[in-house]
């Protein structure tokens, strides 16, 4: 039996630890629709206006590698590391390399999002949203750039039923703000992950930014995370082992053990994996196993969807895509908790008596009603502007110590507005569609398009 395949359980834990010594970094990765300026739609993947031509004109600008499979380029890859990927809806996901400082990462985020959208709007006519989901894409135009994954996706959030009803959504309208943290050790990794597991439904509140779906209003304020309610239960949602003291890396692989894998993948050949578990693959026969059993491993980890994910980073997955000029607001808050110890026991004493139930059931209730939603016997307003404030605390720690520049602390402005007023920008979004807006996806995209602020 070839080495690969048989590797130790604990080997397996080891592609979860850090790879390198602790420097607490930030990363960001920012889903932006290509859309059409005049009918606000996703634009295809083909023609001159198309995604494929957004990478190529982008490609041009500057020293990128192409991402390809076949002849299909699905992204781009920067000299120094950051990545334009293009997602299964044509969406364009920027994720930066890590980096040090909130300003620094702000900074340079800004500042190639602009080029990127510059370069889109000249050579294409299309335009970058910046918002929770494409608003105005309907199920007749759902359609699926040429990535060999996406097929295996659909077929099996199809097969699920009505579990799965909802996977089209995420694939083809929905857009995020994910951002990506460092732990030390296991201890550092579990301090994080019991205090940001069960803070995911104030985190949806507070950034919800997705209340237009199919270009109508229901009353819905983030339709982006209501959709993650019915994708797959076994991989999406709330990890139970973090709504504890403490979490272990082995209590976390044995979950992973048991929820079922999409498809497996290596040099660019996907396979279909049809639900069967890790754990069927693990005491069973491998030797019939259509990639090694590391590379099985390393793409079951990448197709977990829970609110907040762990690799051998954190990446936290609750927050709706933001307004350009809000989207400085995201790296702030997280920073300013997970790199401030106080301020991250802080956070969890909110949390740590929180349930299971207690968490699911406002997980599904904020979706609807934002901050306005209960947590418990506790109102989700109040946690948040709790939170917003050891936020504050821990990044003005930042500044103090010269790890951060003072302006830093001018990111948390939109959300201390948000909290303060207790409308999210979703409400706030409903507000202008029906008055400023006259409900046209021409003046909504001029508004949430990427452009340089006033």
């Amino acid at each position: 039996m070839a080495e690969s395949q048989s590797l130790t359980k604990e080997e397996l834990i080891n592609f979860l630890r850090p790879n390198k010594p602790f420097e607490p970094k930030i990363g960001i990765e920012i889903e932006l629709g290509a859309v059409n300026p005049q009918s606000g739609k996703s634009v295809p993947y083909y023609g001159p206006n198309g995604s494929r031509a957004m990478l190529e004109a982008i490609w041009a600008d500057d020293e990128w590698t192409p991402i390809l499979e076949g002849d299909a380029l699905l992204g781009i890859k920067r000299h120094d590391g950051a990545t334009i990927t293009l997602e299964h809806g044509g969406a364009l996901e920027y994720s930066s390399i890590p980096m040090a400082s909130v300003g620094e990462l702000v900074r340079v985020t800004q500042q190639d999002l602009l080029r990127f959208a510059r370069l889109v709007e000249e050579k294409c006519g299309s335009s970058l949203l910046a918002f929770g989901n494409t608003p105005f894409d309907t199920r007749a135009d759902f359609a699926l750039v040429p990535k060999k994954r996406a097929r295996i996706m659909e077929e099996y959030c199809t097969g699920l039923g009505e579990e799965g009803s909802m996977a089209w959504r995420l694939m083809v309208q929905a857009l995020s703000t994910q951002v990506t943290y460092d732990f030390a050790s296991e201890e550092d990794m579990s301090r994080k992950m019991r205090a940001l597991v069960p803070a995911a439904p104030v985190s949806t509140a507070l950034f919800a930014n997705s209340p237009i779906q199919d270009g109508i209003v229901d009353g819905v304020l983030s339709h982006r995370s209501q959709a993650w309610l019915q994708y797959d239960p076994r991989r999406c949602g709330t990890l139970p082992m973090a709504l504890k003291d403490s979490m272990t890396f082995d209590e976390y692989v044995e979950w992973l053990f048991d929820v079922p894998m999409m498809f497996s993948a290596e040099g660019g050949q996907y396979v279909p994996m049809h639900g069967r578990t890790f754990r069927e693959l693990w005491e069973g026969d491998r030797d019939d196993l259509p990639h090694s059993i590391l590379s099985i491993w390393k793409t079951h980890i990448s197709a977990i969807f829970t609110d907040v994910r762990l690799r051998n980073t954190i990446e936290l997955r609750s927050i709706d895509g933001q307004s350009f000029a809000d989207i400085p607001a995201v790296p702030a808050f997280w920073t300013g908790i997970l790199y401030h110890p106080p301020s991250l026991d802080a956070v969890w004493n909110l949390f740590r008596h929180k349930t299971l139930e207690d968490v699911n059931k406002a997980q599904s209730e904020v979706c609807q009603t934002g901050l306005k939603a209960s947590y418990g016997n506790d109102s989700v307003r109040e946690l948040a502007a709790q939170m917003l404030e050891f936020a504050r605390q821990g990044l003005q720690a930042r500044v103090d110590m010269g790890l951060e520049n003072a302006e830093i602390l001018e990111f948390l402005n939109p959300l201390e507005e948000i909290v303060s007023t207790g409308n999210t920008r979703a409400e706030q979004v409903l507000q202008r569609w029906n008055t400023e807006f006259d409900r046209s996806p021409v003046k909504f995209v001029e508004a949430y398009r990427v452009k340089e602020q006033p």
